[in-house]
Protein backbone atom coordinates (compact mmCIF):
# COMPACT_ATOMS: atom_id res chain seq x y z
CA UNK A 1 0.00 0.00 0.00
CA UNK A 2 1.11 3.37 -1.15
CA UNK A 3 0.52 6.37 1.70
CA UNK A 4 0.98 10.06 1.95
CA UNK A 5 0.85 11.69 5.17
CA UNK A 6 1.01 15.50 5.47
CA UNK A 7 0.61 17.82 8.43
CA UNK A 8 0.38 21.51 8.46
CA UNK A 9 3.35 23.56 10.08
CA UNK A 10 2.69 27.00 10.63
CA UNK A 11 4.95 28.65 13.19
CA UNK A 12 4.55 25.91 15.20
CA UNK A 13 5.96 22.47 14.62
CA UNK A 14 6.90 20.87 18.17
CA UNK A 15 3.52 19.88 19.34
CA UNK A 16 2.45 16.10 20.38
CA UNK A 17 0.24 15.78 17.46
CA UNK A 18 4.00 16.22 15.35
CA UNK A 19 5.76 13.27 17.43
CA UNK A 20 2.42 11.21 16.98
CA UNK A 21 2.56 11.57 12.89
CA UNK A 22 6.64 10.98 13.12
CA UNK A 23 5.94 7.63 15.30
CA UNK A 24 2.55 6.20 13.88
CA UNK A 25 4.24 7.13 10.53
CA UNK A 26 8.06 5.51 11.04
CA UNK A 27 6.06 1.78 12.42
CA UNK A 28 3.73 1.73 9.31
CA UNK A 29 6.72 2.58 6.80
CA UNK A 30 7.96 -0.93 7.96
CA UNK A 31 5.07 -2.91 6.00
CA UNK A 32 4.33 -0.15 3.36
CA UNK A 33 5.39 2.52 0.69
CA UNK A 34 5.05 6.03 2.56
CA UNK A 35 6.09 9.63 2.11
CA UNK A 36 6.20 12.41 4.78
CA UNK A 37 5.47 16.09 3.92
CA UNK A 38 4.54 19.09 6.00
CA UNK A 39 2.94 21.89 4.15
CA UNK A 40 2.60 25.79 5.09
CA UNK A 41 5.19 28.68 5.77
CA UNK A 42 8.14 27.39 8.24
CA UNK A 43 9.54 23.27 7.69
CA UNK A 44 9.21 21.39 10.99
CA UNK A 45 12.40 20.07 13.34
CA UNK A 46 10.68 17.43 14.38
CA UNK A 47 9.16 15.59 11.05
CA UNK A 48 12.32 16.09 9.11
CA UNK A 49 13.94 13.52 11.34
CA UNK A 50 12.02 10.81 9.98
CA UNK A 51 14.00 8.45 7.17
CA UNK A 52 10.36 8.75 5.18
CA UNK A 53 10.24 12.46 4.92
CA UNK A 54 10.18 13.60 1.76
CA UNK A 55 9.78 17.55 1.22
CA UNK A 56 8.31 21.07 2.66
CA UNK A 57 6.04 22.06 0.77
CA UNK A 58 5.72 26.00 0.91
CA UNK A 59 2.68 27.73 0.89
CA UNK A 60 3.51 30.98 0.56
CA UNK A 61 2.42 33.50 -1.97
CA UNK A 62 5.81 33.44 -3.69
CA UNK A 63 5.77 29.76 -3.67
CA UNK A 64 2.10 28.53 -4.06
CA UNK A 65 2.12 28.08 -7.71
CA UNK A 66 4.64 25.43 -7.88
CA UNK A 67 3.74 23.59 -4.89
CA UNK A 68 0.70 22.80 -6.41
CA UNK A 69 2.51 21.81 -9.57
CA UNK A 70 4.62 19.69 -7.29
CA UNK A 71 1.84 18.00 -5.58
CA UNK A 72 -0.10 17.00 -8.89
CA UNK A 73 3.06 15.78 -10.32
CA UNK A 74 3.45 13.50 -6.94
CA UNK A 75 0.01 12.55 -7.08
CA UNK A 76 0.39 11.04 -10.86
CA UNK A 77 4.17 9.82 -10.06
CA UNK A 78 3.37 7.67 -7.08
CA UNK A 79 -0.35 7.07 -7.60
CA UNK A 80 -0.91 6.88 -3.45
CA UNK A 81 -3.78 4.20 -2.24
CA UNK A 82 -3.65 6.31 0.64
CA UNK A 83 -3.53 10.04 2.05
CA UNK A 84 -3.45 10.78 5.08
CA UNK A 85 -3.35 14.40 6.98
CA UNK A 86 -2.88 15.03 10.52
CA UNK A 87 -5.01 18.24 10.79
CA UNK A 88 -7.41 20.05 9.14
CA UNK A 89 -5.09 22.86 7.38
CA UNK A 90 -3.42 20.26 5.65
CA UNK A 91 -6.44 18.13 4.99
CA UNK A 92 -8.60 21.46 3.47
CA UNK A 93 -5.12 22.16 1.41
CA UNK A 94 -4.52 19.46 -0.29
CA UNK A 95 -8.72 18.40 -0.57
CA UNK A 96 -8.72 21.53 -3.07
CA UNK A 97 -4.90 20.96 -4.80
CA UNK A 98 -5.84 16.99 -5.42
CA UNK A 99 -9.78 17.92 -6.64
CA UNK A 100 -11.03 15.24 -8.79
CA UNK A 101 -8.13 12.88 -8.11
CA UNK A 102 -9.00 9.11 -6.65
CA UNK A 103 -7.49 7.62 -3.45
CA UNK A 104 -8.84 7.11 0.11
CA UNK A 105 -8.15 10.26 2.35
CA UNK A 106 -7.94 10.59 5.86
CA UNK A 107 -8.28 12.96 8.48
CA UNK A 108 -7.09 12.89 12.05
CA UNK A 109 -8.16 14.92 15.22
CA UNK A 110 -5.41 14.86 17.43
CA UNK A 111 -6.27 15.11 20.50
CA UNK A 112 -6.79 18.07 22.10
CA UNK A 113 -10.29 19.18 23.53
CA UNK A 114 -13.60 18.89 21.61
CA UNK A 115 -13.54 21.30 18.79
CA UNK A 116 -16.78 23.32 18.48
CA UNK A 117 -16.79 23.10 14.73
CA UNK A 118 -14.87 20.61 12.39
CA UNK A 119 -14.86 19.51 8.81
CA UNK A 120 -17.80 17.39 7.58
CA UNK A 121 -15.91 14.23 5.95
CA UNK A 122 -15.95 10.38 6.18
CA UNK A 123 -13.01 9.01 7.74
CA UNK A 124 -11.62 10.52 11.10
CA UNK A 125 -9.46 9.02 13.34
CA UNK A 126 -9.21 10.43 16.83
CA UNK A 127 -7.12 10.08 19.81
CA UNK A 128 -9.32 10.22 22.79
CA UNK A 129 -12.62 8.34 23.60
CA UNK A 130 -13.68 12.33 24.35
CA UNK A 131 -13.24 13.10 21.01
CA UNK A 132 -15.30 9.55 19.58
CA UNK A 133 -18.03 10.79 21.74
CA UNK A 134 -18.15 14.07 20.05
CA UNK A 135 -18.49 12.68 16.69
CA UNK A 136 -20.52 10.03 17.33
CA UNK A 137 -23.49 12.22 19.17
CA UNK A 138 -23.79 14.60 16.29
CA UNK A 139 -25.80 13.69 13.34
CA UNK A 140 -23.73 15.22 10.20
CA UNK A 141 -20.92 12.15 10.92
CA UNK A 142 -23.86 9.49 11.17
CA UNK A 143 -22.51 8.03 7.96
CA UNK A 144 -18.84 8.53 8.87
CA UNK A 145 -16.44 6.33 9.38
CA UNK A 146 -14.58 7.06 12.37
CA UNK A 147 -11.90 5.14 14.30
CA UNK A 148 -10.66 5.64 18.09
CA UNK A 149 -6.72 4.74 17.60
CA UNK A 150 -4.83 6.04 21.13
CA UNK A 151 -1.86 4.16 20.80
CA UNK A 152 0.68 6.39 19.19
CA UNK A 153 3.98 6.29 21.04
CA UNK A 154 7.46 4.34 20.60
CA UNK A 155 8.71 2.94 23.58
CA UNK A 156 11.86 5.19 25.04
CA UNK A 157 15.02 3.70 25.81
CA UNK A 158 16.50 5.36 28.95
CA UNK A 159 20.24 3.67 27.85
CA UNK A 160 19.88 6.52 25.13
CA UNK A 161 19.12 9.47 27.16
CA UNK A 162 21.92 11.62 28.08
CA UNK A 163 23.40 15.29 28.34
CA UNK A 164 25.39 17.44 30.00
CA UNK A 165 22.88 17.49 32.84
CA UNK A 166 23.40 14.82 35.39
CA UNK A 167 20.52 12.77 37.28
CA UNK A 168 21.11 14.20 41.22
CA UNK A 169 20.59 11.03 43.76
CA UNK A 170 20.34 13.65 46.32
CA UNK A 171 17.12 14.38 45.39
CA UNK A 172 13.51 12.77 44.44
CA UNK A 173 13.21 14.62 40.86
CA UNK A 174 9.51 15.36 39.67
CA UNK A 175 9.85 16.37 35.70
CA UNK A 176 6.86 18.24 33.84
CA UNK A 177 7.85 18.50 29.87
CA UNK A 178 5.45 21.12 28.58
CA UNK A 179 5.61 24.17 26.19
CA UNK A 180 5.64 26.82 28.51
CA UNK A 181 2.60 29.52 27.62
CA UNK A 182 -1.28 30.00 28.61
CA UNK A 183 -1.65 25.90 27.49
CA UNK A 184 0.39 24.53 30.25
CA UNK A 185 0.34 27.21 32.85
CA UNK A 186 -2.18 25.96 35.26
CA UNK A 187 -0.50 22.20 34.78
CA UNK A 188 2.49 23.78 35.77
CA UNK A 189 1.25 26.02 38.81
CA UNK A 190 -0.09 22.60 40.05
CA UNK A 191 3.27 20.81 40.10
CA UNK A 192 4.87 23.93 41.51
CA UNK A 193 2.67 24.29 44.59
CA UNK A 194 3.04 20.01 44.56
CA UNK A 195 6.63 20.96 45.67
CA UNK A 196 5.70 23.50 48.09
CA UNK A 197 2.92 21.20 49.73
CA UNK A 198 5.67 18.97 50.03
CA UNK A 199 8.33 21.08 51.36
CA UNK A 200 5.71 22.25 54.16
CA UNK A 201 5.84 18.56 55.13
CA UNK A 202 9.23 18.38 55.52
CA UNK A 203 10.29 16.77 52.71
CA UNK A 204 13.22 18.90 51.86
CA UNK A 205 15.08 16.53 49.25
CA UNK A 206 12.18 17.24 46.58
CA UNK A 207 12.84 19.15 43.35
CA UNK A 208 10.89 19.77 39.81
CA UNK A 209 12.37 19.83 36.35
CA UNK A 210 10.56 21.70 34.15
CA UNK A 211 11.45 21.47 30.41
CA UNK A 212 9.60 22.90 27.78
CA UNK A 213 10.02 25.64 25.04
CA UNK A 214 8.86 29.40 26.14
CA UNK A 215 5.71 29.73 24.35
CA UNK A 216 4.63 33.49 25.99
CA UNK A 217 7.64 34.95 28.03
CA UNK A 218 4.88 36.81 30.16
CA UNK A 219 3.91 33.52 31.61
CA UNK A 220 7.40 32.59 32.15
CA UNK A 221 8.17 35.14 34.05
CA UNK A 222 5.33 34.86 36.35
CA UNK A 223 5.84 31.11 36.53
CA UNK A 224 9.33 31.90 37.44
CA UNK A 225 8.12 34.44 40.34
CA UNK A 226 5.94 31.51 41.69
CA UNK A 227 9.10 29.31 42.56
CA UNK A 228 10.63 31.61 44.77
CA UNK A 229 12.87 30.19 47.56
CA UNK A 230 11.57 26.74 45.62
CA UNK A 231 13.67 23.62 44.60
CA UNK A 232 12.28 24.55 40.79
CA UNK A 233 14.44 24.41 37.81
CA UNK A 234 12.98 25.61 34.59
CA UNK A 235 15.05 23.95 31.25
CA UNK A 236 14.22 26.34 28.24
CA UNK A 237 16.76 25.88 25.90
CA UNK A 238 16.42 24.27 22.41
CA UNK A 239 19.63 21.44 22.63
CA UNK A 240 16.99 19.80 25.87
CA UNK A 241 13.81 20.76 24.66
CA UNK A 242 13.73 19.93 20.66
CA UNK A 243 13.32 16.03 22.41
CA UNK A 244 12.68 17.11 25.46
CA UNK A 245 11.47 13.10 26.26
CA UNK A 246 15.21 12.29 25.93
CA UNK A 247 15.47 14.00 28.90
CA UNK A 248 13.21 11.63 31.13
CA UNK A 249 16.70 9.79 32.55
CA UNK A 250 16.54 12.72 35.11
CA UNK A 251 13.26 12.10 36.43
CA UNK A 252 12.23 9.86 39.63
CA UNK A 253 8.75 10.60 38.71
CA UNK A 254 6.86 12.15 35.60
CA UNK A 255 4.13 14.69 35.47
CA UNK A 256 2.93 14.50 31.84
CA UNK A 257 -0.36 15.32 29.98
CA UNK A 258 -1.08 13.73 26.69
CA UNK A 259 2.15 11.69 24.75
CA UNK A 260 4.30 12.42 27.16
CA UNK A 261 2.54 10.60 29.85
CA UNK A 262 2.33 7.95 27.44
CA UNK A 263 6.33 8.23 26.74
CA UNK A 264 6.48 8.26 30.37
CA UNK A 265 5.09 4.87 30.93
CA UNK A 266 7.19 3.11 28.13
CA UNK A 267 10.63 3.59 30.65
CA UNK A 268 8.85 2.17 33.60
CA UNK A 269 8.60 5.04 36.02
CA UNK A 270 5.85 6.58 38.21
CA UNK A 271 3.59 8.19 36.36
CA UNK A 272 1.64 11.80 37.28
CA UNK A 273 -0.70 13.87 35.69
CA UNK A 274 -3.66 16.39 36.62
CA UNK A 275 -7.60 16.44 37.46
CA UNK A 276 -9.93 19.46 37.42
CA UNK A 277 -10.54 18.99 40.67
CA UNK A 278 -7.45 18.38 42.34
CA UNK A 279 -4.57 21.32 42.91
CA UNK A 280 -1.73 19.01 42.86
CA UNK A 281 -0.32 16.37 40.30
CA UNK A 282 -2.20 12.88 40.96
CA UNK A 283 -0.26 9.61 40.88
CA UNK A 284 -1.99 7.85 38.00
CA UNK A 285 -3.17 4.03 38.85
CA UNK A 286 -5.53 1.25 38.00
CA UNK A 287 -8.66 3.39 39.69
CA UNK A 288 -8.07 6.54 37.72
CA UNK A 289 -5.99 5.15 34.32
CA UNK A 290 -9.51 4.87 32.27
CA UNK A 291 -11.77 8.28 33.19
CA UNK A 292 -8.19 9.98 32.56
CA UNK A 293 -7.29 8.10 29.14
CA UNK A 294 -10.91 9.21 28.52
CA UNK A 295 -9.58 12.84 27.93
CA UNK A 296 -6.54 11.92 26.98
CA UNK A 297 -4.51 12.71 29.76
CA UNK A 298 -5.05 16.04 29.63
CA UNK A 299 -5.41 19.18 32.23
CA UNK A 300 -9.44 18.27 31.68
CA UNK A 301 -9.33 14.82 33.80
CA UNK A 302 -11.91 14.23 35.86
CA UNK A 303 -12.53 11.02 38.29
CA UNK A 304 -15.56 11.21 39.98
CA UNK A 305 -13.70 10.20 43.06
CA UNK A 306 -11.00 12.35 43.37
CA UNK A 307 -9.30 13.44 46.56
CA UNK A 308 -6.56 15.78 47.33
CA UNK A 309 -5.82 14.31 50.24
CA UNK A 310 -5.80 10.45 48.95
CA UNK A 311 -3.78 11.98 46.18
CA UNK A 312 -1.22 13.90 48.57
CA UNK A 313 -0.55 10.88 50.56
CA UNK A 314 -0.11 9.01 47.61
CA UNK A 315 2.30 11.04 46.84
CA UNK A 316 3.95 11.15 50.11
CA UNK A 317 4.35 7.37 50.07
CA UNK A 318 5.59 6.71 46.61
CA UNK A 319 8.78 9.45 47.58
CA UNK A 320 9.13 6.83 51.15
CA UNK A 321 8.20 3.31 50.18
CA UNK A 322 10.66 1.69 47.74
CA UNK A 323 8.06 -1.40 47.21
CA UNK A 324 5.11 1.78 46.36
CA UNK A 325 7.33 3.31 43.94
CA UNK A 326 8.15 -0.02 42.31
CA UNK A 327 4.53 -1.18 42.22
CA UNK A 328 4.04 2.02 40.13
CA UNK A 329 6.70 1.32 38.19
CA UNK A 330 5.48 -1.80 36.81
CA UNK A 331 1.91 -0.19 36.22
CA UNK A 332 3.63 2.29 34.46
CA UNK A 333 5.08 -0.07 31.42
CA UNK A 334 2.40 -2.45 31.96
CA UNK A 335 0.16 0.47 30.84
CA UNK A 336 2.19 1.15 27.74
CA UNK A 337 1.91 -2.09 26.31
CA UNK A 338 -1.43 -1.93 27.04
CA UNK A 339 -2.99 1.33 26.00
CA UNK A 340 -0.18 2.94 24.45
CA UNK A 341 2.20 1.29 22.06
CA UNK A 342 2.23 2.23 18.42
CA UNK A 343 3.56 -1.36 17.28
CA UNK A 344 0.03 -2.08 18.17
CA UNK A 345 -1.71 0.70 16.46
CA UNK A 346 0.27 0.67 13.42
CA UNK A 347 -1.76 -2.39 13.10
CA UNK A 348 -5.09 -0.65 13.35
CA UNK A 349 -4.39 1.97 10.74
CA UNK A 350 -3.54 -0.41 8.30
CA UNK A 351 -6.94 -2.34 8.77
CA UNK A 352 -8.68 1.16 8.66
CA UNK A 353 -7.22 2.36 5.42
CA UNK A 354 -7.79 -1.10 3.56
CA UNK A 355 -11.59 -0.84 4.98
CA UNK A 356 -12.40 2.59 3.60
CA UNK A 357 -13.40 2.97 0.09
CA UNK A 358 -11.34 4.65 -2.84
CA UNK A 359 -13.70 7.42 -4.02
CA UNK A 360 -12.38 10.59 -6.22
CA UNK A 361 -11.93 13.59 -4.27
CA UNK A 362 -14.72 16.65 -4.26
CA UNK A 363 -15.50 19.84 -3.00
CA UNK A 364 -18.68 20.48 -0.63
CA UNK A 365 -20.00 23.83 0.35
CA UNK A 366 -18.30 23.36 3.84
CA UNK A 367 -14.71 22.73 2.24
CA UNK A 368 -15.36 26.33 1.09
CA UNK A 369 -15.65 27.97 4.52
CA UNK A 370 -12.96 25.59 5.69
CA UNK A 371 -10.42 27.17 2.90
CA UNK A 372 -11.44 30.73 3.70
CA UNK A 373 -10.23 29.84 8.07
CA UNK A 374 -6.78 28.49 6.30
CA UNK A 375 -6.40 31.73 4.33
CA UNK A 376 -7.49 33.87 7.76
CA UNK A 377 -5.10 32.14 10.26
CA UNK A 378 -2.27 32.68 7.30
CA UNK A 379 -2.41 36.05 6.96
CA UNK A 380 -3.31 36.44 10.95
CA UNK A 381 0.03 35.18 11.07
CA UNK A 382 1.42 37.73 8.66
CA UNK A 383 0.67 40.58 10.59
CA UNK A 384 1.92 39.55 13.76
Amino acid sequence: MKILYFIATYGADRGGHYQSLLHISSEVGKTEEIKLFSIGDVESDVIKDSIYYEKFISITPNKLVGSIKYLKQLYRDFKPDVIHCFDWKSFVLIKFILLGNETKLVLNLCGGPNPKIFPIFKNIIVFSKENFEWFSERSKYSSALIKLIPNRVVPLDLRKMSSDIQYDHEFFTFVRIARIGKAYKNGILKSIHLIEKLNASGFGKVRLLVIGFVENLEDFNFLKKETDKLNVTFITEDIYTKNASKMLYLADAIIGTGRSLMEATSISKPVLTFDVNVQIPVLLTENNIVPYLKTNFSERNLHSSSDESKAYEEIKALITSKSIYEDCSKFSRDSFEKYFDVRKGAEEYISFYKNIKNKKIRIVFDDWIWLLRVVKFYFMRLLK
